[in-house]
């Protein structure tokens, strides 16, 4: 029987459309297969990239937490150490303040001879020794003891109750350890570091263990494991191959492992932390909240034999979702939560990315707010949070193609830019500050906003630098403009740079030229302007190192008045009056009177009093030759303290002179008050009343009858020309110093000139 064509021309188109119908299944099963494989592979990719990157976060946390109480206790040893307040009957109650300010439970001095003061928080303070605290806290304080800082494990406290870490560190001094300082705070911190899960988004947790996998301290968030004792156990690994993995975990240091829970898959990681045996144990549902991906999953085997183009569009649609999620957890990943912008990790990364293809001709900028943590005080945290945000988007605005930006932490911003003209980023970026400033009004009320930026300038003609080194510079730009109280910009140079390696010789090199007399003693003339001759001199400190270059005050009196060798330099300096005093009288000469300049820090010492008449009794010089010159500023702080001090030092023939007045904090009231011999004039007076500033010379006028009055006598600083010194004599001030008159000079030009006619 023959078929007509038309029915032979059907059943082609009927097999043709079968045809098409299992190509289409197999292409959906396939594409279906594929697809589910894509997307259990992204998201296991895209869940080990986000724990790697949260353990490597909350490890940072423990790190900083650990730095941030060694800070304390560190600053306190210091104390401790330069002030030898331990022999005071009340250091118990000073160990116990120090303790209450603190977020510590105890506070533990303890001796080199094994005998201890301990300040419980809410209890007495106890004194005892060594062999009656636990076996945890004596090994830390016998470690500080030999001068290395110690950390304790995780113990239940016997003083407190609670489970506590202690830590302890060495106290110093002059280079001796004298003694050691613990301190002991509640673990709790360390859970808190570790619940903060939600920025895991609820699908994971981070606990501490041991590396024997047991359980030092866990989250809130841990759902999986709360009956555990170790994580070597289902449902983390299988019985045979748990001891395996445990050898494996041991000899690395770190293990990445999957399972499966109540349907669930999840990946973990547990890495050493590096302090004792402490390791963190990270656990992440592989979902990460992409139900949509799964139900996709399912959805594509269930319409298998769906056509050709409802699986192209269940494909496309797929993707979507991949990609969408992909994006969420790269946000998660890359991005600061609070303002949108990068974080420093992303940051880097694309430092990194762009040096590689543009090569180090580039430039880093940090900027700041200053004083912020007052925005949050004063306006609360929200409006804080509002400042930052607002901060982003006015940095978003000005940023050009090519550049990139992060947010740090708190209010630290950095900018990358392969602009590398000075002058075209200075005036960015004061049009950036200037923007941000006069725009913030709405959010930060009355408040004066002031911002700072530090930029560093790296091109391919410098010696290679890595980006770390480029971060440093940075960071110590930014420091100096922290100094100005107003927008500016302050580039690190080479001039920065020298400075720096000159703070370092100066730190390292100070107690060495102490002992080897490389601190010279130079003098500046007074000139009585009654009588038109010299009739007294301020002692100033030369630092003149043995290949004869030297090294100014200005760069190593900031860095003493800081570390504290400025006492040390003060007598150093008293000596070297007295010793030269005593010189001219034995030569039969007339002295002249010398002043010398006194920082805050030896004029509050206890024995201050006693070692300069000490040093005056031993060069056999009356007092009344020495005038001890005291800075304004500290002087107003305790009025009567500081006349105390003044009257002891007048009683043993001293003079005391009150130096810089109106520099900063000066107060008519006030000089009433204070008990001084003289009183020396800032040289902006001078330096204003010259420029024709009538009110400044009346302000000057009054200062100086007004001191007068006092019986105190007056000098001022600057006088530079003959108009300034005529000036001053209209002016009727005692005494007169400046270059006019005389720059400063060696102690042996000084005889020279002034004495050896005599």
């Amino acid at each position: 029987m023959y078929r007509s064509v038309k029915e032979e021309r059907m059943e082609k188109q009927l097999k043709g459309i079968v045809r098409t119908v299992i190509w289409a299944g197999v292409l959906l099963l396939v594409g279906s297969v594929l697809f589910a494989m894509i997307l259990s592979d992204a998201t296991d990719r895209a869940a080990a990239y986000q724990l790697h990157a949260r353990t490597e976060e909350y490890s940072s946390r423990l790190y900083e937490q650990i730095d941030s109480d060694y800070q304390i206790m560190d600053t306190f040893a210091s104390i401790i150490g330069s002030s030898g307040i331990t022999d005071r009957e009340d250091f118990p109650e000073l160990l116990d303040q120090a303790n209450y300010e603190n977020d510590f439970l105890t506070m533990t001095y303890m001796d080199v001879s094994g005998d201890l003061v301990a300040a419980v928080l809410d209890q007495e303070v106890t004194q005892n020794n060594i062999q009656g605290i636990q076996e945890e806290a004596r090994a830390v304080l016998q470690e500080a003891i030999e001068g290395r800082r110690g950390i304790s494990r995780f113990f239940r406290g016997d003083l407190t109750k609670e489970d506590i870490i202690v830590y302890g560190t060495p106290v110093y001094q002059e280079e001796r350890v004298v003694g050691a300082l613990a301190a002991s705070g509640r673990i709790d911190i360390f859970r808190e570091i570790l619940e903060e899960g939600a920025a895991l988004e609820g699908s994971g947790f981070v606990d501490m263990i041991d590396m024997d996998g047991n359980y030092m301290t866990r989250s809130g968030n841990d759902n999986i494991s709360a009956e555990l004792t170790n994580v070597f156990s289902a449902p983390y690994f299988a019985e045979d191959e748990a001891a395996e993995r445990k050898a494996e975990f041991q000899e690395k240091g770190r293990l990445e492992f999957s399972f499966r829970y109540g349907g669930e898959k999840y990946r973990g990681l547990i890495e050493a932390v590096g302090i004792h045996d402490w390791c963190l144990f990270s656990v992440l549902n592989t979902r990460m909240g992409s139900r949509e991906i799964y139900v996709m999953n399912r959805a594509a085997g269930v319409l298998f034999g769906v056509i050709f183009l409802l699986m192209l569009g269940l494909l496309a649609y797929g993707c979507r979702l991949v990609w969408r999620n992909g994006k969420r957890l790269q946000r998660i990943a890359y991005y600061d939560p609070l303002t949108g912008a990068y974080n420093m990790l992303r940051f880097r990364q694309l430092v990194e990315e762009s040096i590689g293809r543009n090569g180090s001709h580039y430039s880093l900028i940090a900027l700041n707010v200053h004083q912020f943590k007052f925005i949050n005080e004063i306006y609360g945290r929200e409006q804080g949070d509002r400042l930052l945000r607002f901060i982003k988007e006015q940095i978003r605005e000005r940023t050009k193609p090519g550049e990139f930006f992060c947010r740090e932490t708190a209010d630290i911003f950095y900018l990358y830019t392969t602009e590398t003209d000075r002058d075209v980023l200075e005036k960015r970026l004061t049009e950036l500050m200037d923007g941000i400033t006069g725009k913030a009004a709405g959010i930060r009320g009355d408040y004066q906003l002031l911002m700072c930026c530090g930029a560093a300038i790296a091109s391919e003609g410098e010696t290679a630098q890595t980006l770390d080194e480029t971060m440093t510079h940075v960071m110590l730009a930014l420091t100096r403009a922290k100094d100005v109280h107003q927008n500016n910009v302050w580039f690190f140079d080479r001039e920065l740079h020298r400075s720096e390696i000159m703070g370092n010789y100066v730190e390292a090199h100070m107690h060495q030229a102490l002992e080897e007399r490389e601190f010279q003693l130079y003098l500046q003339p007074k000139v009585d302007l009654a009588s038109q001759k010299v009739a007294a001199a301020e002692a100033l400190v030369r630092w003149i190192r043995p290949d004869g270059l030297m090294i100014y005050p200005d760069q190593f009196i900031p860095l003493f008045e800081a570390n504290g060798f400025c006492v040390q330099l003060d007598m150093y300096m008293v000596d070297a009056v007295c010793r030269k005093l005593r010189e001219w009288m034995d030569q039969g000469l007339e002295p002249f009177p010398i002043s010398v300049n006194q920082s805050k820090r030896a004029f509050y010492e206890t024995d201050y009093l006693a070692r300069l008449t000490e040093i005056a009794e031993k060069y056999q010089v009356p007092p009344e030759l020495i005038t001890l010159e005291i800075l304004e500023g500290f002087t107003f702080e305790n009025v009567d303290e500081v006349n105390r001090k003044i009257e002891e030092l007048q009683k043993k023939g001293f003079r005391v002179s009150l130096d810089d007045f109106g520099s900063e904090y000066s107060s008519m009231n006030t000089l009433g008050k204070i008990r001084i011999n003289e009183l020396k004039l800032d040289r902006w007076f001078l330096k204003d009343a010259a420029k024709g500033k009538e009110n400044v010379r009346v302000i000057m006028e009054q200062v100086i009858q007004l001191a007068h009055k006092l019986n105190i006598s007056t000098v001022v600083e600057g006088v530079e020309t003959l108009q300034d010194h005529d000036l001053i004599r209209k002016l009727h001030c005692d005494f007169g110093q400046g270059y006019y008159y005389r720059r400063p000079i060696s102690e042996e030009e000084f005889y020279d000139i002034y004495l050896k006619e005599k």
